[in-house]
């Protein structure tokens, strides 16, 4: 929900910018380091050995030897060819690393904690950091294209490259007005004493300060003079005897200055290879909780874009962030992924062999149970990764889940819970208890969702399906089946309605019936470190097209054995072909150059939703969005509360960010996130779920079949 408010009242500063915004890809591949004279019993083995220009100075390497193979005594594989002899084995590169572990690319990769802070002389930089610096009255972001230690002259472009005597800047975009104050001094325990100009400072302003070694978001709060109270409370940086330079920006609320600073440079994009299995032992995926509310959560990609809320904002005040809506996208490498395989070869389950696989068996859990990962933000994509969680698998706080497979086997795990215009598209869930949750407004497509034995509830809306504020979810074209209930609500929160404006929800399929003891039965569940509560109410799962009591046996998938699990479908299926495409709706919205955003008009965008929401809803992450001045293949890049296509160079739109221009009419369509199915094959027919009936051989593009 915040990033929802936070978008719903943005207040875009600075000047206008057309540029395409940078995208910074980072390889992340955790290939155990070659061995010298080492048999190699598995072809498809992947490893790492020195060199590249990669963060982490290795490359990786796949062997793609037939049967067994012995390593050189020395040496190992080395260049970019496909086919590299090392002894008796052969190997073909894969790519130069960056990062050996998910934690190392979410601590210095993507900016959840790694805030872009002004750049210093004489500062050891890796290649991908972020830095800002002011410019002609803005404050413009680069990004390192090489590790070194920084020269004498900070980096001043304001399109392509620059260096600064050592280390070469890539202009990413303008990401603040300019700061209401550059300063020098220090914080202890919370207390900043500034020691140059407090010019510009204001009491209970929750002003944004940035310097080397801040926390994020760190504000201040009150004070006078040259002491000021700041958030968070217990931090120290710098001394008296060695003070740091302060940049001052303006509040994140009300009238205190001009914006505060962005908290990213360009969209980031994680590639992972499939080196080995990542797994929460410390080293690839480490419990470490940056935010109180995410506990003990594994991966985390959070809050980039925006500044939390302050004690002094309410209901209905502007928020003066200089935003940029830039994207984080994990995917997996081509050839790397699930989403590769050869569909009459693999089962489709969990298996490390088979694709990139991220798995979390840390069982401490946190204020929100125990998520393998978290992913806390409106603008985060996940795709192409299989998961298997101890306990919850996904946290999910907006953002697109597309081409996913979730196993969380727990008697008290939850699939996928999914907060607020969150979108799970493509997947499929394996779950102990409950498959999919939502708690407020969110799209749930095409989706495969599959109970293990005594499973309490496939779709369960844990809060808020008639609040007239978010509106209700859709579930379409998704099969549910083996589990007690088909969908079910919190007791004191029944759900009216599922959203019809955009798309019914409808062409689902399920094996309990659509009355009787699936509408209106009251049922608990063991696990409540999600909900709050543990007293549900069963429904009827929507649509006037699903297929109710349709029988959970190998008449219809590949395997429906609790543990064994095989979402494929067979020949004779009755969810082939018995889904249907969403097609396209219109909608209201103003459009504004300054972020290429379109803006909704104060509130949300229109159609509104029926039957009870009365307010309009502006359409999800991923789809595809088409109108006057808006290029083939623009698509929804954050969620959906507002719309934001990059546009190229040179377009042109309604200028103004204050939503005061008469609004325009659009057209949303589904196809960008229908058209393939979760192996990528274009859907020849809407079967119900994720995958497709299953077809002879690779498809295009498939991984090997030795793996």
């Amino acid at each position: 929900m915040l990033i929802r408010f936070l978008a719903a009242l943005l207040l875009l500063c600075g000047s206008a910018f057309a540029q395409v915004p940078a995208t910074i890809t980072a390889n992340i591949d955790n290939a155990p380091a070659w061995q010298a004279s080492h048999t190699y019993a598995t072809p498809g083995n992947e490893v790492s050995n020195t060199g590249g220009s990669g963060v982490a100075g290795t490359r990786g390497y796949k062997n793609i030897s037939i049967g067994s193979c012995v390593s050189a005594g020395s040496g190992g594989p080395t260049g970019t060819g496909a086919s590299i002899a090392d002894g008796t084995c052969t190997w073909k590169y894969q790519t130069d690393i960056d990062y050996t572990s998910i934690i190392q690319y979410n601590q210095l990769g993507i900016p959840t904690l790694a805030v872009p802070l002004p750049w210093t002389t004489g500062t050891a930089y890796n290649k991908n950091d972020t830095v800002i610096n002011l410019v002609g009255g803005l404050v413009y972001g680069y990004v390192a294209t090489n590790a070194a230690t920084s020269g004498a002259t900070a980096p001043t472009c304001t399109s392509g490259t620059c260096s600064d005597g050592a280390v070469t800047w890539q202009e990413a975009q303008a990401v603040a007005s300019s700061p209401i104050l550059q300063t020098t001094g220090y914080i202890t325990s919370g207390t900043l004493t500034v020691t140059g100009s407090t010019t510009g400072i204001a009491a209970n302003s929750q002003q944004i300060i940035v310097g080397p070694g801040m926390a994020y978001n760190t504000m201040i709060t009150t004070g006078s003079g040259s002491t000021w109270a700041t958030l968070p409370s217990s931090q120290t940086v710098g001394s008296s005897g060695s003070p740091i330079p302060i940049w001052v920006f303006g509040s994140i609320c009300g009238s205190h200055g001009g914006g505060a600073v962005n908290r990213m440079v360009g969209n980031y994009v994680g590639v992972l290879w499939n080196g080995a299995e990542y797994v929460d032992d410390g080293n690839n995926i480490a419990s470490w909780p940056p935010y109180p509310i995410v506990g003990s959560s594994g991966v985390l990609a959070t809050w980039h874009n925006s500044v939390g809320l302050g004690s002094g904002c309410g209901e209905g005040m502007p928020i003066n962030v200089a935003y940029a809506p830039y994207t984080t996208t994990l995917t997996v490498a081509a050839g790397e992924s699930i989403a590769d395989l050869a569909q009459s070869a693999f089962a489709l389950q969990y298996a490390q062999a088979d694709g990139v696989a991220i798995r979390c068996s840390n069982t401490t859990g946190g204020t929100m149970g125990q998520n393998c990962m978290y992913l806390g933000d409106g603008s985060v994509r996940l795709s192409r990764i299989q998961l298997k969680a101890h306990d919850n698998g996904i946290y999910q706080a907006g953002g697109l889940i597309d081409q996913v497979l979730v196993d969380a086997p727990s008697a008290t795990g939850t699939g996928i819970f999914t907060d607020f215009e969150g979108v799970i598209a493509n997947s499929v869930i394996y779950a102990g208890e409950i498959g999919l949750a939502a708690k407020y407004r969110n799209l749930f497509i095409n989706d495969t969702v599959f109970g293990y034995t005594g499973a309490a509830v496939g779709i369960y809306f844990a809060d808020h399906q008639d609040n007239a504020e978010t509106g209700a979810s859709t579930l379409r074209n998704t099969a549910v089946f083996g589990f007690t209930y088909g969908c079910g609500t919190v007791a004191s929160q029944p759900t009216n309605g599922f959203e019809t404006a955009q798309v019914a929800s409808d062409y689902n399929a399920t094996d309990v019936t659509s009355g009787g003891s699936q509408s209106g039965t009251s049922f608990s569940f063991t696990s409540s470190n999600l909900f709050g509560s543990s007293s549900a109410l069963s429904i009827s799962c929507p649509g006037t097209h699903t297929l109710f009591s349709t029988p959970f046996t190998t008449a219809n998938f590949t395997n429906v054995t609790s543990g064994s699990f095989d979402a494929r479908l067979v020949t004779g299926s009755a969810l082939q072909g018995a889904g249907l495409a969403a097609g396209t709706f219109t909608f209201t919205a103003d459009e504004a150059n300054g972020s290429n955003v379109l803006l909704n008009n104060g509130e949300t965008c229109s159609p509104g939703q029926s039957p009870f929401y009365g307010k309009p809803s502006c359409p999800y992450m991923g789809v595809g969005v088409s109108g006057t001045g808006i290029p083939g293949g623009t698509k929804v890049t954050f969620n959906g509360s507002v719309i934001v296509p990059f546009l190229p160079t040179g377009v042109t739109l309604n200028a103004n960010a204050t939503a005061t221009q008469a609004t325009q009419s659009f057209t949303g369509s589904y196809d960008p996130i229908q058209a393939t199915d979760l192996y990528s094959n274009t859907r020849s027919t809407y079967d119900i779920g994720a995958a497709q009936l299953a077809i002879i051989g690779p498809v295009s593009g498939g991984r090997h079949l030795f793996r």
